[in-house]
């Protein structure tokens, strides 16, 4: 029964919804396509307590890269601990390909024990934000939504001027570089882990898959075609089986228009790199194979920045997942020592 409903749910939004939105004012009747409904995970149930002020927000989102007759919506949530002195400093968590924000708060302790408030938001097509699972048809659409969820934080400021990380791994690594580089305004550093600037070959399609997705973007561009990194991000099974069975996650295949736009997109981000003025800390594994980790050593001898305000770590033996990697606890380490550290040096 599984399967029919996946094949009546593919057919529908990859050939049926696509004339729907051409010949009507049609509206899904979910804009999250189920996934409004998923419970939360159990990470984000042990931050819903007095030990953490927790808010949700969901706020209307306008693209030039969605469909304008359809209501888009971002959600996201920040999250600061009761516990420490806070500081005036937010930092934006990025997901990457397939995942959600709420993902991310497995490691949320390690921020928030800082005094760090969080801002973990669902890009859109993915978690509880609006748009058709894993579906996008230009990466800037990102780089946009993180844009949005910054100035709605900046309306609901009562306050002193807060300080702005912007941190990403994968896809939100990308995502990440993308924001510094279209608005570095305001922004006090990023730092990217395993950040998709170029894809490693065991994760590339065959130039012959990527021209056959051309051909057939202009009416198949929803078409889930290739499995992308599915089965490459760590070296213990047991990482990908956990998200294979999170139910907020996209299990399918990398779509046509989103493969394509992720090929473009990165290709523009590499030709930007030596604009980026904006302080970094990029970590990648040696061992990456779905980001090729010579991405980042490519954006270390691009960006013109002063040594002082861009740092570089490759850990030898790590794979893409870096957090739930064997070295994830220095991966961590590091990220919270150099976050620490700049935040220290722009008061």
């Amino acid at each position: 029964m599984d399967t029919v409903r996946q094949l009546f749910f593919n057919t529908f939004t990859v050939v049926v919804e696509p004339l729907l939105f051409q010949l009507s004012s049609y509206q899904p009747s979910d804009l999250t396509y189920g996934r409004s409904v998923v419970p939360y995970n159990e990470h984000e149930l042990k931050l819903h307590c007095k030990d953490y002020i927790h808010e949700e927000h969901k706020i209307d989102f306008k693209s030039e890269y969605i469909n304008p007759n359809v209501t888009s919506f971002i959600y996201y949530q920040t999250i600061q601990s009761t516990k420490v002195t806070p500081r005036n400093t937010d930092i934006v968590l990025v997901h990457g390909l397939h995942e959600y924000g709420g993902r991310l708060l497995e490691f949320a302790h390690g921020y928030l024990e800082h005094g760090f408030r969080l801002v973990v938001l669902d890009l859109p097509g993915f978690g509880r934000s609006s748009g058709l699972p894993g579906y996008f048809t230009n990466t800037r659409v990102f780089s946009e939504a993180v844009h949005t969820v910054v100035q709605d934080l900046k309306a609901r400021n009562t306050g002193a001027e807060r300080k702005l990380f912007v941190c990403g791994g994968s896809l939100g690594g990308y995502v990440s570089l993308r924001y510094a580089l279209d608005h570095p305004e305001g922004l006090t550093a990023i730092a990217v882990q395993a950040p998709l600037i170029y894809v490693s070959p065991e994760s590339r399609p065959p130039k012959v898959v990527e021209y056959i997705g051309q051909l057939v973007l202009p009416i198949l561009g929803r078409l889930p075609i290739v499995e992308g990194n599915k089965g490459k991000n760590s070296s213990d099974p047991r990482v990908d089986e956990e998200f294979e069975n999170d139910p907020m996650g996209y299990h399918g295949n990398v779509r046509v228009a989103s493969g394509l736009s992720m090929l473009s997109g990165i290709e523009a981000l590499r030709q930007d790199l030596e604009k980026l003025n904006v302080p970094f800390l990029a970590q990648h594994g040696d061992h990456d194979r779905a980001t090729n980790y010579h991405g980042s050593i490519e954006l270390m001898e691009k960006a013109k920045l002063p040594d002082s305000k861009k740092k570089l770590i490759i850990y030898k033996g790590c794979e893409h997942d870096m957090f739930r990697d064997a070295q994830g606890p220095d991966v961590l380490r590091d990220l919270m020592d150099w976050l620490v550290e700049r935040d220290n040096e722009s008061n």
